[in-house]
């Protein structure tokens, strides 16, 4: 499984409640365009220390847009000044790349779907979780509620 996410502290959660420490990166992966990676470090909403040990098991991966992506977002910003420039980027480099895009902002999966019409798949936070315990064989029912409730 792969996405791009544009915030850190939904994986670094994940990351503490056990989900993602239980996949190899060949298994999952997360890709943050290196503008949204720069607006959370000035940010500091995520746990630096489980967000570095995602970077060195190369489970999370900072990239970088080239030239023509970055024209590509700047046009669609200019259409769509109310979304921050960074998660434009985000979804611009998603649909480039065919990589699944990953957000909580109902506003920004509304935008991200109407963008890439269909050459991506588009989740919630409700989906990358069921994803996950499917693949871990848990049940919803029998993972910790508190636990689900608190990511």
């Amino acid at each position: 499984m792969k996405f791009v996410i544009t915030e850190l502290g939904l994986i670094s959660r994940l990351f503490a409640a056990g989900f993602l420490n239980r996949f190899s990166p060949q298994d999952i992966k997360f890709f943050i365009v290196d503008y949204c990676y720069n607006d959370q470090l000035k940010r500091g909403k995520f746990d630096s220390v489980i967000i570095h040990k995602m970077l060195v098991q190369g489970m999370l991966n900072i990239v970088s847009i080239d030239e023509k992506e970055n024209e590509q977002a700047a046009d669609l910003f200019l259409k769509h000044s109310n979304f921050l420039f960074q998660s434009i980027v985000s979804i611009v480099y998603a649909k480039q790349t065919g990589i699944d895009f990953f957000v909580e902002d109902p506003n920004l999966m509304t935008l991200a779907f109407n963008y890439v019409q269909g050459k991506i798949d588009i989740h919630s936070k409700g989906y990358l979780i069921s994803s996950l315990l499917h693949k871990i064989n848990i049940e919803e029912e029998k993972f910790d509620k508190k636990v689900l409730m608190s990511i």
